[in-house]
């Protein structure tokens, strides 16, 4: 971008593009509309005004929240209720059993970092 000075040396000042140069009102007015309906939370075409409560990112974190700690809790309960009969059917020992739920927790760990870390991108 070219540079312009005025009296003062030290302010450097940057000409900008011209707004409203690339679109019409039109076309500005249907992209307003188009991100205004997008931006509505609903299931396919239902958009109804009980649904957009949903629409909050403050509300989306908390319900992800609650479905990674339900499933973090279902899979907990079911791996040690399961955990006896693995020990059993593979004549396995306490502490490699011990490993074995270590290690379901371990890689649950990587995964989370590796997905927080794309996500963060």
């Amino acid at each position: 971008m070219p540079q312009t000075t005025d009296e003062n040396p030290s302010r450097v000042q940057y000409k900008g593009l011209a707004i409203g140069d690339a679109t019409t009102s039109k076309d500005a007015d249907d992209d307003v509309e188009r991100d205004a309906e997008s931006a509505q939370c609903g299931i396919g075409k239902l958009r109804c005004l009980c649904l957009q409560v949903f629409a909050h990112p403050n509300v989306f974190v908390v319900l992800l929240g609650f479905l990674f700690m339900t499933y973090v809790a279902c899979t907990g309960i079911y791996l040690a209720g399961v955990i006896s009969t693995i020990e059993k059917r593979f004549k396995l020992k306490s502490s490699e059993s011990g490993l074995l739920v270590s290690m379901n927790d371990i890689s649950s760990l990587c995964g989370v970092l590796f997905v927080s870390y794309f996500g963060g991108k």
